[in-house]
């Protein structure tokens, strides 16, 4: 998604805020709006939605092979978590309730995802901010790689709040074609 369309993605947003409306979608409106992507979890442990994942360009189960029709490789298919913050290698944020180790699972590459934020370690409470990952593995904060703040931390109401664990929850528009 270009930047001018989430720009006014955000606009809307804190325009139905500001006048006194619900800015919260339900998921199916959300996923309406969402571009996905499958990818194996290789990270070595079961991933919870809102996981944010890297690609693994360096395993060994690497495959490329060619053929009468051309050749192929899995380069840029599997995924795994990382500690380092603002990773231009970011794949997306899981979608998939959870994804079991050496599973394939729907991932958010652009569009609306609600992602696991590193509030007390990597923070902005900033709403239009640029955001990557964090050096909390498989969190979002702030960077600049994996797309736009859309929401404060939200409670379990969805009354927004201040971001302050490393265990928030924060919507956030990807938009992976940015690294």
């Amino acid at each position: 998604m270009n930047r001018i369309r989430m720009r006014f993605l955000l606009a809307l947003l804190l325009l139905g805020g500001a006048a006194g409306t619900s800015v919260w979608a339900d998921s199916q409106t959300a996923q309406s709006n969402q571009r996905t992507a499958i990818y194996r979890n290789i990270s070595g442990s079961t991933q919870s939605s809102g996981w944010v994942a890297i690609f693994d360009f360096d395993d060994t189960d690497r495959s490329f092979a060619c053929g009468e029709k051309g050749c192929f490789t899995d380069a840029g298919y599997f995924v795994e978590a990382t500690t380092s913050a603002d990773s231009d290698d970011v794949a997306g944020v899981l979608l998939d309730d959870s994804c079991l180790d050496d599973q394939e699972c729907v991932f958010v590459v652009e569009g609306p995802a609600y992602t696991q934020w590193a509030g007390a370690t990597d923070n902005t409470n900033t709403l239009g901010a640029d955001v990557g990952t964090s050096t909390v593995s498989g969190r979002a904060g702030s960077g600049t790689l994996l797309g736009l703040t859309l929401s404060q931390c939200l409670t379990a109401g969805g009354v927004e709040r201040n971001c302050n664990t490393d265990t928030d929850r924060k919507w956030i528009g990807v938009s992976i074609e940015r690294n």
